[in-house]
């Protein structure tokens, strides 16, 4: 078993699986297992652990046609003929993330604050030389919500959070990355940030020295009108690239919006 504390590079690099056998992984909560057969790539995964599990298992040899559990997803993949590397990557959600801390964090007019918040990742499997994307599977699949108006609000998903203000306090997990918010109140009344929109797909992944996941600081900025602009900043220089995001065109400069778009209101 891996040190959990140092998610190994070999995690998220191709791996070699022989015509005819089968391997497995466990990440975190995550239990995925492959199989190359002659024409076909078959994936079988499910979830069975909690939210902070460290489990980190690395290509382990597995049984072919083996059941994880009567009920878990499996997806078969045709080819005229199979081929080696299979290569996992971890990617942020495909929706933005709902963070509802919990108590509020109140920004004062004038004033800034750094938190941080840490959210579960999707596991992306390519095959070939070709890298085809295969599966895109959440590590857990986060509960469903809606952000906004009923009729201009977006449909995101839930995370609770304890938004924490040093990142120390967060374990070193290989199926979660750390995402730095920083809030700016420009505005005339306090800001309590009880709910808070993270636009997931814009983020790309990158490890830092100690081996965190990280993604760049997500800026938010509330104006003296009542709107809202968010940006996705940069990452710091002595990171290392993992993955690109989802919709890079989404992140980069800062885009007014409403302000309900962003935030919860509540003074």
């Amino acid at each position: 078993m891996a040190d959990p504390s140092s998610p190994s590079p070999a995690l998220w690099g191709p791996t070699n699986v022989p015509r005819g056998e089968a391997r497995r992984w466990r990440i975190g909560p995550l239990q995925l297992h492959v199989e190359r057969l002659a024409w076909e790539w078959c994936f079988h995964w499910t979830s069975d652990g909690g939210l902070l599990d460290e489990t980190l298992e690395l290509a382990q040899p597995a049984e072919v046609g083996a059941v994880l559990a009567p009920d878990a997803p499996r997806e078969r993949f045709a080819f005229g003929e199979t081929a080696d590397p299979l290569e996992l990557s971890p990617s942020m959600g495909d929706r933005p993330f709902v963070a509802t801390p919990d108590s509020a964090l109140w920004v004062l007019p004038t004033e800034s604050a750094r938190a941080f918040v840490s959210m579960p990742l999707w596991i992306q499997a390519r095959v070939g030389t070709a890298r085809r994307l295969t599966i895109d599977v959440p590590v857990v699949r986060p509960q469903d919500t809606w952000f906004g108006s009923p009729t201009a609000g977006t449909l995101c998903y839930a995370s609770r959070t304890s938004m924490r203000l040093k990142t120390d306090t967060f374990a070193t997990l290989a199926h979660r990355a750390l995402v730095t918010v920083e809030l700016h109140n420009r505005g005339q009344t306090p800001l309590s940030v009880s709910r808070l929109r993270i636009p997931a797909p814009a983020l790309p992944l990158f490890i830092d020295p100690t081996g965190q996941l990280r993604t760049p600081p997500v800026i938010y900025t509330r104006e003296k009108d009542e709107l809202a602009a968010v940006d996705v900043g940069s990452p710091a220089p002595d990171w290392t690239p993992l993955a690109p995001a989802r919709s890079p065109a989404q992140g980069g400069r800062a885009v007014a919006q409403v302000f309900n778009a962003f935030f919860s209101r509540s003074f």
